[in-house]
């Protein structure tokens, strides 16, 4: 594990937010974010207001250069997020649509709750 960050697993649904008592809460889906790194494509647990907003961002990047901006991607070299590096190579970025990991309509994974 990658500090107090999660890799969630998109097809089991949401970790709980622990309660005040320390037992299981209530999902916190605002927490689960689909980020486009070096490794892949992966829904982290980001927790940090700011992670996610560097995530969001990074995302939006990610869907205008799909759209055409080349330059879209150059702010984020070498940046991370839960400590995985965003991944700005145009050509993995481009393999990744290709194959059908990148949805870039939505950045919130899906989850059962």
């Amino acid at each position: 594990m990658h500090n107090s960050f999660r890799i969630v697993d998109h097809l089991h649904g949401f970790r709980l937010a622990p309660d005040a008592e320390g037992g299981a809460g209530s999902p916190r889906p605002e927490w689960l974010v689909r980020v486009v790194t070096t490794e892949g494509v992966m829904d982290l647990e980001l927790p940090d207001a700011e992670q996610r907003s560097v995530a969001g961002s990074h995302w939006n990047a990610v869907t205008a250069y799909l759209r055409g901006d080349t330059n879209a991607l150059a702010p984020y070299a070498r940046q991370q997020v839960a400590g995985f590096e965003l991944e700005t190579d145009p050509d993995l970025i481009d393999i990744r649509e290709a194959e059908g990991e990148l949805d870039v309509e939505t950045i919130y994974p899906k989850g059962d709750l």
